[in-house]
């Protein structure tokens, strides 16, 4: 994952040619804040209440983006530039927002769980969206935003990689965090910042937490081209908020669950 995400960043910047590079506009956080809200409700079909979901976390974000001011991870990021990307990754609050006001019909799977126990799920899910709406067109005015992406998946995955060297004890703490930046393109990620210090630290607290941003996105990644073979066999077309519909009713429990319930594979492998 770490060299597709490299390897995309290399070929966006040929597809874009001479275009000028990003820039950002005067009210960049609440517009494109409002972008990405609006695109993806027109996206999955959703009304707009759930797509500005309430929350004190989710407030947070969004109080700070209508104020014009950017998170502190953003500093120095391309999501300083155009923080779409990264708010297309707060589909989280979607999620949370929605077990809130129309739980799902299991209890169980209704029931908020007492601990973090789906990572790889819910991180899954939001790094995945952001791919998910690039694809869908979200960055079609904007096409140098997509080099964004693809940037942040290799970030990801450089720093989960180096979060396990850690866990192994083949790498320090210092030398996990250079490892993170060094693979990150563009240069947009500091070894010395206090980010990339808070996050090789939390990631070794919590073992499987840092690459569960990529194995979560490829469990997605496979459930929807799943779908969607199924789909072209039975000779409909593959329904983006359909499959959604699908991906909520089933509630927030690990992808393979739901593929296990929903597609053929599953079927099968269940026989």
């Amino acid at each position: 994952m770490r060299e597709r995400g490299l390897l995309s960043v290399a070929l966006r910047g040929q597809d874009v040619g001479d275009r000028p590079p990003i820039r950002e506009a005067p009210d960049a956080p609440a517009a494109q804040l409002r972008t990405a809200l609006s695109f993806a409700h027109d996206v999955f079909g959703q009304p707009q209440r759930q797509l500005r979901p309430g929350g004190e976390h989710h407030n947070k974000h969004h109080h700070r983006a209508d104020k014009g001011q950017r998170a502190p991870d953003d500093v120095g990021h391309g999501t300083a530039l155009d923080p779409t990307p990264l708010y297309t990754h707060f589909y989280h609050w979607v999620e949370l927002a929605d077990r809130a006001r129309e739980p799902v019909k299991s209890p169980i799977r209704a029931a908020e769980p007492l601990y973090d126990i789906y990572a790889g799920r819910s991180e899954g899910m939001a790094t995945a969206m952001e791919e998910v709406l690039m694809h869908a067109g979200l960055y079609d005015d904007n096409p140098r935003s997509r080099e964004i992406v693809w940037i942040m998946l290799a970030n990801r995955a450089a720093r989960g990689l180096a979060s396990l060297y850690v866990q192994s004890n083949d790498m320090s703490l210092d030398e996990a965090g250079k490892f993170h930046a060094r693979w990150t393109p563009r240069k947009w990620s500091d070894p010395a910042s206090d980010l990339v210090a808070f996050e090789q630290l939390l990631y070794l607290r919590q073992p499987g937490y840092g690459v569960s941003y990529v194995t979560g996105k490829l469990e997605l990644d496979r459930l929807i081209s799943e779908y969607a073979y199924d789909q072209e066999q039975r000779g409909a077309a593959f329904d983006l908020p359909e499959f959604f519909r699908i991906l909520k009713e089933a509630g927030i429990v690990p992808f393979a669950t739901i593929n296990d319930e929903t597609t053929q594979h599953g079927a099968d492998a269940r026989e």
